[in-house]
């Protein structure tokens, strides 16, 4: 037994050491995905494909991919074949089943095209194996004598279908008008100035940017992958256009029940709005001053609606303390995005007025600022010469940009008959008419005081000449040139002229007045509209 013991102790004491001095086991690294890339096909040489083939599979490793060899996957085809497995490798299907039977996480197919004699267009589709659906699918252009274009394309082409997250480039918009919608492949992507360039997936994009009253700007736009593209727009007075709407969903059919229109439902919170100034081209300055002012009183019709006008706008945006950005020297469409934010606004109306040839296109807009997007639009046109008939299209398109807020109790749509002389008040400042009036009652005055003067000498000269004359008679005075009577007959001589000429003067100026009190704006509407 003790013999037992001893052998256990020296077991013991030469195993400790052991296990001391066991390294300790390292962590193993994560494996990398594995990927395998059919052979190319498509209508391209072979020897073009065969060395965009090359160039792919030598680019992969930095992907952090481990690349199946070209023999292992021809074999994984083969082995298929046998087994009687055809199918598409255009589909994503098929390519998962390849991919299965494989090994891999990931398949990529490619296929490239002859564009002309510079260039091929390469098309890579990667399917995820594990999760049996696309990964991503993109067309890139792939030059054929850049070597370092080629390089970027190539690379492109990998980045977009192993990690379509980084797969972006930009697009810079700078566009000369403010609040223009901008779409890019029928999306809305913001109001003019944007606030940043846009990223979007490489490759050919169709640019919309509209704006009431102008030409719509449409062109094909190619963005590049990890760079950027500058476009310059500058927008026509003209006719505009609706923007392109996207959708994925397929056109509904038309019902044949009627469905009754939605019932506009009242705010809890009063809704904010802000007005802009509406621009004006070609069109006399306080014809958009007045607009701008009727739109803010038809928008304040309407129940639970705080309305910020263009006046109060540039009031909070000259004063830092009032809001909680610096806005000085920054107009409101420049600072679009931030001012809205700032002042909590949930729709903000911008309007034009804009001649085209002998018309007047008047456009209005409701904005949401939040989305960046144009929720109601609304454009008429006028004769040139009948600038009144703007008048009903301010409640015209009030009403349709604000159709989901209902008109106070009391209130009508429509502004009133006497915003005919706000819009086009007569010429004659006040001035003038009281002037006149101020003129003819002076001149009335005086006539009237003559001619009571005049009247009054006449009665103490004929008294005089009843008493002078009897006199004479009992021989009592004689009368001479000298006597007072001479001096009463040439006072009345005087007040009576002057007392006729005043009154008529008073007359005239009175009728005057009231002549020049019809093309009188009395109500400064001119100096308001200037304002």
């Amino acid at each position: 037994m003790t013999r037992l013991l001893a052998i256990l102790v020296v077991a013991l004491v030469c195993a400790v050491p052991a296990f001391a001095g066991a390294p300790a086991k390292k962590a193993k690294a994560p494996a990398k995905p594995s990927l395998a890339l059919l052979p190319l096909e498509g209508l391209a040489s072979e020897k073009d494909l065969r060395a965009v083939e090359d160039e792919l599979r030598a680019a992969l490793p930095s992907m952090s991919y481990v690349v199946q060899k070209r023999d292992r996957t021809r074999q994984t085809l083969s082995d298929m074949r046998a087994l009687g497995l055809t199918c598409d490798t255009g589909t994503v299907d098929c390519l998962v089943q390849v991919g299965g039977l494989a090994g891999v996480n990931l398949m990529l197919r490619g296929g490239l095209t002859s564009i002309d004699a510079t260039a091929d267009q390469l098309e890579l589709l990667g399917v995820d194996v594990n999760a049996l659906k696309e990964r991503a699918r993109v067309k890139v252009r792939v030059p054929r004598d850049d070597a370092a274009a080629r390089k970027k394309a190539l690379q492109s082409a990998l980045v977009g279908v192993l990690r379509p997250e980084e797969w972006r480039g930009l697009l810079r918009l700078s566009v000369k008008q403010g609040l223009a919608s901008v779409y890019v492949d029928g999306v809305p992507r913001g109001i003019t100035p944007l606030a940043a360039p846009l990223e979007l997936s490489p490759g050919e994009h169709a640019l919309f940017v509209g704006l009431e009253s102008h030409r719509a700007f449409k062109q094909q736009v190619v963005v590049p992958y990890d760079d950027e593209v500058v476009v310059e727009v500058v927008l026509e007075p003209g006719i505009g256009e609706p923007p392109p709407r996207f959708t994925s969903e397929p056109t509904p059919t038309a019902s044949s029940t009627p469905t009754a229109p939605p019932v506009p439902q009242a705010k809890k919170t009063p809704l904010r709005v802000v007005v802009y100034d509406v621009e004006v081209v070609g069109v006399a300055p306080r014809a958009g001053r007045v607009m701008g002012q009727l739109i803010v009183e038809e928008i304040r019709k309407r129940e639970r609606v705080s309305v910020l006008d263009s006046g109060e706008l540039r009031a909070l945006v000259g004063d830092v303390a009032t809001t909680a950005r610096d806005f000085r020297g920054c107009a409101a469409t420049e600072c679009f995005a931030e001012v809205a934010e700032a002042l909590g606004a949930e729709a903000v109306v911008a309007a034009q007025l804009t001649q085209v040839g002998g018309e007047v296109l008047f456009g209005l807009r409701r904005i949401d600022p939040v989305k960046q997007e144009v929720t109601a639009s609304f454009s008429e046109r006028v004769p040139l010469d009948d600038t009144d008939a703007l008048l009903p299209l301010v409640g015209k398109s009030i009403g349709l940009a604000f159709a989901d807020v209902p008109l106070r109790k009391g209130q009508h749509a429509g502004v009133d008959v006497t915003a005919q002389k706000r819009l086009n008040p007569p010429p004659l400042a006040p001035v003038y008419a009281t002037s006149a009036w101020g003129g003819a009652a002076a001149s009335g005055v005086v006539g009237v005081a003559s001619l009571v003067g005049a009247g009054g000498v006449a009665v103490v000269y004929g008294n005089g000449v009843r008493d002078a004359a009897a006199a004479k008679t009992t021989g009592a005075i004689v009368v001479d040139e000298n006597t007072p009577l001479q001096q009463q007959r040439d006072a009345f001589g005087v007040l009576l002229p002057v007392g006729l000429v005043a009154t008529g003067i008073g007359v005239v100026a009175g009728v005057a007045g009231g002549v020049l009190g019809n093309f009188t704006d009395w109500n400064d509407d001119r100096r308001k509209g200037e304002e």
